[in-house]
């Protein structure tokens, strides 16, 4: 299923995905060691659902009606800044998707946390009225600005460990995101929805409800 309307969860100590601790066990085999794999993980007392701010989403130009999508990173072409915008144009004049959910799509809005080369294209074809850039943010005006989101849009198709899926899950997120090698073990079932690993803007803008 898509991840609109999204439903937010709490999550314990530390967030780190299940399978992929699963793959990346350390073995003790001395011979092998050298070639370990060791889990990652996010510390969810730093990012956890309770950092969710109203002040913050009123600056999104959202309340709790709305549904706010958030994608954190460098603005750059490598990092799928086209491919965000472009899913959104898709959306927003996809008339079987606008037919089917129109109160929801409605109540989007969207919110770019980052700068980069990227951002001025981005921001001539995101909808002024319903898109907020917030530039770069760190810390725990990062954190707020997840935990006050509700759905992680991660348009990257070639990211080595996208931390920021996990740091969004831990953050009560539902997720959004090509379905390429890592990511089917960082979005375990029920954390989001994954596209096919080369899916194009209306595979994005349909992947947020079917």
């Amino acid at each position: 299923d898509g991840v609109l309307p999204s439903n937010r969860r709490g999550h314990g100590d530390n967030i780190a995905s299940t399978a992929w601790g699963a793959q990346n066990t350390p073995t003790s085999t001395p011979s092998t060691r050298r070639h370990e794999s060791h889990r990652r993980g996010v510390n969810a007392t730093q990012y956890n659902p309770g950092k969710r701010s109203k002040s913050l989403r009123a600056k999104f130009g959202a309340d709790d009606s709305n549904v706010v999508v958030l994608w954190a990173a460098r603005l750059v072409p490598e990092k799928g800044a086209d491919l965000f915008a472009d899913a959104f144009v898709a959306l927003f004049n996809n008339k079987t998707l606008l037919e089917h959910y129109p109160g929801v799509i409605d109540r989007i809005r969207i919110v770019v946390v980052g700068s980069g080369p990227s951002r001025a294209q981005m921001e001539a074809a995101l909808p002024p009225d319903r898109t907020v850039f917030f530039g770069h943010l760190v810390g725990d005006e990062l954190r707020a600005a997840y935990a006050s989101s509700d759905v992680y849009f991660f348009p990257s198709h070639t990211e080595a460990f996208p931390n920021t899926l996990l740091e969004a899950q831990a953050s009560g997120l539902a997720v959004l995101a090509p379905a390429y090698s890592v990511n089917r073990a960082l979005v375990p079932a029920g954390s989001g929805h994954l596209v096919d690993e080369h899916a194009g803007p209306e595979e994005f803008a349909d992947g947020l409800f079917t």
